[in-house]
């Protein structure tokens, strides 16, 4: 789903844009609309839309200044115009793309596409930030950087239970229950967290050993975290763990 924001001081223009977006693109989702330019300003920074649908000639202030006094950039823009000259100047400050006025749907479709590939392409190199912050803070625990709910949240290192690859994806399991998964491979997890405490116990799992419980099954062959989940053990690992986890020695 694609957040939008409608910009235009004109109110059939909005009610027309509205009618076809709802009707013709219900993987859009018009989170609000305005045709004051100047009340648009601080309901966009709080809705934090994905692409902006902005109208260039509106009175008091026009499409441009409205970009500038925005704190929140985050969007893509298709801009709206009844004059062809401006979409040069629209272009110019990279505009994702520009409609004239009446707007032609096959146009609009074009112009919505263009800009779901560049949200999706966005949303996805998002995901694969996770990078480790390490505080200087004595009281601080280290952290690592996590997408919670498309937020980069820093989550103590101390606070994740274990990682799971999933193909390329791994998943990564906290101590209050949630789950995260990140567009890293656990081999990358594997090596962002050496020395914290973190044992490869399996070519598919890596588990924090603080919550570690217990060894269990035939041959020793599962570990027991506190939260009663079992983890494998792969045969190839079995002396490591007797060897790196003090109360199995």
């Amino acid at each position: 789903m694609i957040n939008c924001y409608i910009v235009d001081d004109e109110p059939n223009n909005v009610d027309s844009l509205r009618y076809i977006l709802k009707n013709n693109h219900p993987e859009l989702f018009v989170l609000g609309y305005q045709i004051d330019p100047s009340k648009a300003i601080a309901e966009i920074n709080q809705l934090k839309p994905d692409l902006l649908f902005l109208d260039i000639q509106m009175p008091n202030k026009n499409g441009f200044e409205l970009l500038i006094d925005i704190s929140h950039k985050g969007f893509e823009v298709i801009f709206i115009t009844a004059y062809d000259q401006y979409g040069i100047q629209a272009v110019k400050i990279s505009a994702l793309d520009y409609l004239l006025k009446p707007i032609d749907e096959s146009e609009l479709a074009k112009a919505i596409e263009k800009a779901e590939t560049k949200i999706n392409a966005k949303r996805k190199n998002s995901n694969l930030e996770n990078l480790l912050r390490n505080f200087n803070d004595e009281k601080t625990d280290s952290k690592i950087a996590l997408i919670i709910d498309k937020q980069t949240k820093y989550v103590p290192i101390s606070e994740i239970v274990r990682c799971q690859a999933d193909n390329n994806y791994t998943e990564v399991y906290l101590i209050d229950g949630r789950k995260v998964i990140l567009s890293k491979t656990l081999k990358d997890f594997e090596e962002m967290l050496a020395g914290f405490g973190f044992l490869r116990c399996h070519h598919s799992h890596l588990v924090n050993i603080k919550y570690i419980q217990g060894i269990q099954g035939p041959g020793f062959n599962k570990i027991l975290l506190n939260n009663d989940v079992l983890i494998p053990i792969s045969r190839m690992k079995k002396e490591l763990i007797k060897n790196t986890i003090p109360k199995y020695k």
